[in-house]
């Protein structure tokens, strides 16, 4: 008979999305703050952790009728916003790639770079 190890500690591959700190809030009070912040137009820069601020600038704005965030004529949900908040913490800290997170969802680049503005105007 073999006898099978199994380790103390189960470590997650960098490419599994983890649940947020905990000094986060959950996301749906999130969510209430950062439509909040987008009621009015804000001009957001385009940003990613490996490349800090690159590309093209865009304007965003909440649109409270369809519970989404307009980026220019793109409509983006909050869904694509959840995505990357639960993965946030992962992002910065180089363990999720902005890679993997554009295959969960097409909008990364607009969520990642309009969380990075709302983090930086509402520090913890």
């Amino acid at each position: 008979m073999n006898s099978i190890m199994i380790p103390s500690e189960v470590k997650s591959k960098p490419s599994e999305v983890s649940p947020i700190a905990d000094d986060f809030p959950d996301f749906e009070s999130f969510w209430k703050e950062l439509s909040t912040w987008l009621k009015k137009k804000r001009y957001v820069r385009n940003w990613s952790v490996c490349k800090s601020y690159f590309g093209k600038d865009f304007e965003a704005w909440y649109m409270p009728e369809r519970d989404l965030v307009r980026v220019q004529d793109i409509r983006v949900r909050k869904k694509s916003f959840q995505i990357v908040y639960e993965a946030w913490e992962q992002y910065v800290a180089r363990k999720i790639s902005r890679r993997e997170l554009c295959g969960k969802d097409f909008f990364t680049t607009y969520t990642i770079s309009i969380l990075k503005e709302y983090f930086e105007t509402h520090p913890a």
